[in-house]
């Protein structure tokens, strides 16, 4: 999940509860609206994010414990849970100094998960029984040495055989797809089609052309119950924490590492479930006229009592908090 340069106001690579962190990708998050409305502001992403970042970039021969840095990953995912836990972010309206606030959600909210399973329910009922495929397809470790090269080749590999499956049927293929790692850190792919595709034409592209793999599995689903099961089973093994254990979510956190998303889907399944007009619920009629002509700027992201206070109170916390910072 690769973010766009966003506004910050304040300055610092050290950690900070006022630094804008990981996002989750959701369409109507009026902080991705201001990122498309503002020219002029800079984004800095959360300490523990970046160190973790740096982390999947470490090459090693051994793919096992994500590379030997799954140690890493899950220490800075808690760090960074435990930073952003409670907050609300702030931006401000650069004519008018109005602010807005927005709840801090990450993909590791319970509200994102349950919007995002809510989403792929609905979208899931758009493929029809007996027309709907249910595919599986993993990576050969032996030519990645670090999580963001198998990332890159996963995603690269990928693009090329939708290309592929597109040029040579010559018919709409719709698809969901949802990115898992096996308990080693390896990443490998399940995906719904619409269309049945000939196995072997699927074999010869990924495993001999494009040598990313040769463990490839394809099942047909019968019932519009089967596609939901079978796409809320691995969307929760994606998006859901071990409650039991307390583990951290493999996947999720080595997703997060990737700034990588954990699913995605052909845009034709998106018509009308798309909540493009809650940005401007969030905002006044006189507001979202400014705002498409003028620019928001990232205050910070400040604990919830504090986001209840007025907004001279909320701009006196952030400054004096930016002041200490600096000392």
């Amino acid at each position: 999940m690769t973010d766009s340069p966003v506004g910050n106001k304040l300055n610092g690579s050290s950690p900070s509860s006022l630094q804008l962190t990981d996002l989750a990708p959701v369409a109507e998050n009026p902080i991705r609206k201001a990122q498309q409305i503002s020219t002029n502001v800079r984004r800095t992403k959360n300490y523990w994010l970046r160190h973790a970042h740096e982390a999947t970039q470490i090459e090693s021969l051994d793919y096992r414990n994500a590379y030997g840095q799954w140690d890493t990953l899950k220490a800075d995912a808690a760090l960074y849970q435990e930073e952003v836990h409670d907050q609300t972010l702030i931006l401000e309206h650069e004519e008018t100094g109005i602010l807005l606030k927005y709840p801090y959600v990450t993909r590791f909210s319970e509200a994102y998960v349950k919007r995002v399973m809510k989403k792929l329910r609905r979208i899931a009922a758009k493929f029809a029984p007996g027309q709907t495929f249910f595919w599986t397809f993993t990576l050969d470790p032996s030519r990645f040495h670090s999580l963001k090269d198998m990332h890159r080749g996963l995603s690269r590999y990928w693009n090329k055989l939708l290309t592929a499956i597109k040029k040579h049927y010559r018919v709409r293929i719709l698809y969901i797809k949802i990115v898992e790692s096996q308990k080693s850190g390896m990443l490998h792919l399940h995906v719904v089609f619409n269309t049945w595709i000939d196995i072997e034409f699927i074999r010869e592209l990924w495993d001999k052309i494009y040598g990313a793999g040769v463990q490839i599995n394809v099942q047909r689903v019968y019932d519009h119950a089967g596609v939901a099961h079978y796409i809320m089973k691995y969307l929760t093994k994606t998006l859901t924490d071990d409650i039991e254990s307390g583990e951290l979510n493999m996947t999720k956190v080595i997703l997060w590492a990737l700034y990588a998303r954990s699913f995605s889907y052909s845009r034709l399944l998106d018509q009308g479930l798309t909540n493009s007009n809650q940005y401007r619920k969030l905002l006044s009629p006189s507001l979202i006229d400014s705002a498409e002509k003028s620019h928001w700027l990232y205050l910070g992201a400040v604990p919830n009592s504090i986001a209840e206070l007025s907004d001279a109170e909320i701009l006196d916390y952030i400054t004096r908090v930016n002041i200490e910072k600096d000392f």
